[in-house]
């Protein structure tokens, strides 16, 4: 096959009309929504309430909440934070799905199992796929229920 401008020109167009499209629907249709979902956690979580897990930080962007640092299963990170009793934590994450791939992320993060009295809060689903009813991340939250 001969490589002629004609080729490379039908190339380039076919490359760019694909790009553009690509791009186009990122922009039409945005799929990062942890500002929407961390403004929706407002109606649960109260002011100063401390919420531990994956993304917590970043789901704690939009409200008022404490997002604390606690990962009791990690080599390098396991100390820090140690005593989270005395933050006195109010609300855990649990990782569902990430990147689409069902998972407990219980290698580091806390587990549910840690907190026996837990009440099932609501499910957050984040980042969605363009055009379709499936998310990237799907994250449980719970309440952490006072020992009596």
């Amino acid at each position: 096959m001969k490589i002629t401008p004609k080729f490379i020109y039908s190339i380039l167009i076919i490359y760019f009309v694909l790009n553009f499209t690509v791009i186009g629907t990122g922009l039409t249709n945005p799929t990062f929504t942890i500002v929407e979902n961390s403004r929706d956690l407002q109606n649960y979580i109260g002011k100063g309430d401390v919420i531990i897990g994956p993304l917590g930080h970043e789901l704690s962007f939009e409200n008022e909440a404490f997002p604390l640092w606690y990962i009791p299963h990690s080599e390098s990170l396991g100390k820090l934070n140690q005593n989270v009793s005395k933050y006195k934590p109010k609300f855990l994450l649990v990782c569902e799905e990430f990147n689409s791939r069902p998972t407990n992320m219980s290698e580091s993060w806390p587990r549910l199992n840690e907190f026996p009295n837990t009440t099932f809060v609501k499910k957050i689903k984040l980042c969605p796929y363009p055009f379709t009813e499936h998310y990237k991340t799907i994250l449980n939250l719970y309440k952490i229920e006072e020992e009596n």
